[in-house]
């Protein structure tokens, strides 16, 4: 890469930075608002919105629609993640056998020789599995159907069953960071809910629902 190219990508990663700033900074921005936002309206409208979509198919940023039914946009943050609580309890019992054998001799000397058995047992208590809501699902009325031939699909479908994050990833074909932004924003935008126990991750149904809505 030599010099120009090196200068041009600085500038793009600068300009991707403004717009992931004015987005964090003002949530379910619209796009006009943001095309005119004081720190981007130099870009050009038509720039903006190339970076924008960039930003968002590399899962930093998701789409909604507000009442007015115009397009507003936000930054997706997955929770930090949390470890599983584990309690490990180590307990060793010691039993002591001792054996006192006396000798007598003509000098009433008393001779006592010990012997002493140790025996340990250490347990080890269960990890608790920690069960965490991530996302409450909306009504049955606001669930949107994903498409049979979308990686979404298979997203959808692998927790309605229970995955890990690398199951998902081997199913997708998806890094860990595309598929956490899915989790927390393109799964709870189609209206389902998501819950996490131990390393898997769930699918809630609203209420009435039996199964995913496919398209």
């Amino acid at each position: 890469m030599n010099a120009r190219q090196i200068a041009k990508q600085q500038i793009e990663n600068a300009q991707i930075s403004a717009v992931l700033t004015v987005v964090r900074d003002n949530a379910n921005i619209t796009l006009t608002e943001l095309q005119n936002h004081e720190n981007l309206v130099n870009m050009g409208a038509a720039r903006v919105k190339g970076l924008l979509t960039r930003i968002m198919r590399n899962g930093d940023i998701s789409r909604s629609t507000n009442e007015k039914g115009e397009a507003t946009y936000a930054l997706c943050r997955p929770p930090a993640k949390k470890k599983a609580a584990t309690t490990k309890k180590n307990t060793t019992k010691k039993a002591v056998a001792t054996t006192k054998k006396a000798a007598t001799t003509k000098k009433n000397t008393t001779k006592k020789a010990a012997t002493t058995t140790k025996k340990a047992t250490t347990t080890t208590a269960k990890e608790t599995v920690e069960k965490k809501v991530i996302a409450e699902p909306k009504s049955a009325e606001q669930l949107k159907a994903t498409k049979k031939t979308s990686k979404q699909y298979k997203l959808v479908s692998s927790l309605f069953k229970g995955a890990t994050i690398a199951q998902m990833e081997k199913l997708t074909g998806w890094n860990t960071k595309t598929v956490r932004a899915a989790l927390h924003c393109d799964v709870k935008t189609k209206g389902y809910g998501i819950e996490k126990v131990g390393e898997k991750y769930f699918l809630i149904l609203p209420a009435a629902v039996s199964q995913p809505l496919y398209a």
